[in-house]
Parts: structure tokens; sequence; C-alpha cells
């Protein structure tokens, strides 16, 4: 928002934006963003078309447009996954051991202590090199 009435300002309009001016069709006042987004006219259609249904009750545009963003952060909050309290208990997981050499940088030749081991074969497996790692390998 700063950036926007920054610009403004520089390259000649004096006077601060309105609210009104992001749906300007003029190109060097309107934010082609919240146009494309969130067009205002299809807005007003909306409550337009809401209060002429029957089914629906009377309500102001500013409450329309007040319950629509609650609506929409709503859906947009609901995204959200609740975590699985189960845990996986087989397969090849990191959990802390004892300090021991890493098997596969051993094998490389490289000198490299860890206190990580898998849980399913009980190998000494750095961190970097436990995503690589199967049975197989060691």
């Amino acid at each position: 928002m700063q950036a926007f009435i920054g610009l403004h300002v520089l390259f000649g309009y004096h006077k601060l934006p309105e609210t009104a001016l992001y749906w300007s069709k003029e190109e060097t006042l309107g934010v082609a963003y919240v146009k494309k987004v969130m067009p205002r006219d299809s807005i007003v259609n909306a409550h337009i078309l809401e209060t002429e249904a029957q089914n629906h009750r009377s309500r102001s545009q500013m409450q329309f447009r007040v319950e629509l963003a609650k609506m929409l952060i709503g859906e947009f909050s609901s995204r959200l996954r609740s975590v699985s309290e189960g845990q996986i208990t087989n397969g090849h997981w990191p959990v802390e051991a004892s300090k021991e050499r890493c098997k596969r940088c051993l094998k490389q030749k490289r000198n490299k202590f860890c206190q990580m081991a898998c849980m399913a074969c009980g190998k000494r497996i750095c961190l970097e090199c436990f995503p690589n790692h199967s049975e197989n390998d060691l």
C-alpha cells in the first residue's frame, strides 16, 4: 500500500488515492490485480441478485460485503487439515542413539560421527545420508 501511494506521489499525483480508485478504469490510477481478482461490479451485482431473490432476507450492501468477506476467509481457513495422532512404528526412521561413525560415510571413506540410527535396522546413519538409506545399501 505504501509503495502504491509513493508511486502516485512520485509520478505527479499529490493527492492521496481513495479506496475507490483501486477499481478505476484509468490506466494510471487503477490497480490491475485488484480489478482482476475482486471486480467491484460483480459484488454489486451479487447484492442486487440477493435482494431480488425471495428466499433471502433484506440487508444493506455493507452488511452483504462484510458477510461475503467473512465467508471467503472462513473457506480459506478450513483448508487446514487435522494432524493424525497415530505414530508410524514400522519402516526406516531416524532415532537417537549412541555416538558412532555413519556407516554410509564410512563406505565413502569419510569419517563422520553421528548420534542417529535407523529404527528398523539399527545402523548408524547421519541425517545427510538418511534420505537415501535402505537396508540394501549397507
